[in-house]
């Protein structure tokens, strides 16, 4: 069974996701590393609920900042993937560049909690520099816009279509 589960997870990966290399696209936007796979969970919803996404404008310049919801020390590359292991050891939240098309990203995202369920969501966004007004200070930021959520997905699922 988890043999299969492996299978389609490397079937899907080589079906849709011919980065080239674009995931390093990604990590230039950000001074030299890669978004953190946590603004995409906070974009998708829980499974339990209806309505996604959630939140569809995050600051990175934040994100880079705050240590204590972004921790980078947990965040690394596997490959082409960037992966954020929960601090409990159990679950694991990765995404893979699928295309770039001028300032588009699209991206397939992963989630575990560190059970048999894995979902997987198709995010597309860009990421746009603006000015905001901080305690009175004019500040710039880099803003990652969502454009579109895709179709939600479960290995589970595509187990049992096979």
């Amino acid at each position: 069974m988890k043999t299969l589960f492996i299978t389609i997870l490397v079937y899907i990966d080589l079906l849709v996701c011919d980065l080239n290399g674009a995931t390093e696209g990604l990590a230039t936007i950000l001074s030299g590393r890669p978004i953190h796979p946590k603004v995409f969970n906070m974009i998708i919803c829980f499974i339990s609920d209806t309505e996604s996404p959630v939140v569809t404008a995050v600051n990175l310049n934040a994100v880079l900042k705050n240590r204590n919801q972004f921790d980078y020390e947990k965040v690394h590359t596997d490959g082409e993937r960037v992966v954020f292991n929960d601090p409990d050891g159990i679950g694991v939240l990765n995404y893979k560049l699928v295309s770039r098309k001028n300032d588009s990203f699209r991206i397939v995202y992963r989630e575990n909690g560190g059970g048999s369920l894995t979902t997987l969501r198709y995010i597309t966004f860009r990421i746009e520099s603006r000015k905001i007004v901080v305690n009175g200070e004019s500040v710039a930021i880099k803003n990652l816009i969502v454009s579109d959520v895709g179709v939600k997905a479960d290995y589970n699922e595509a187990e049992s279509k096979k």
